[in-house]
């Protein structure tokens, strides 16, 4: 039985959602993704990628000032 992951490193979800980390890491900023920062890195919960599936971005990292 494989068990489904609960939660991502930065890079792997980048991986899921076909992006770039960088880009990702500009999501978490903006707060279009929602992560956790555990000391110095982030994990991200596999019901935020979810969402981000389902509704997508709502805004574009690389135009915001």
């Amino acid at each position: 039985m494989t068990e489904e992951k609960r939660v991502y490193t930065p890079k792997e979800a980048a991986a899921v959602l076909g992006v770039h980390p960088n880009t990702l890491y500009k999501f978490i900023k903006t707060g279009a993704i929602e992560a956790v920062k555990l000391g110095r890195s982030y994990r991200i919960s596999a019901e935020a990628l979810q969402k981000v599936i389902d509704k997508g971005i709502k805004e574009d990292p690389d135009t915001t000032a």
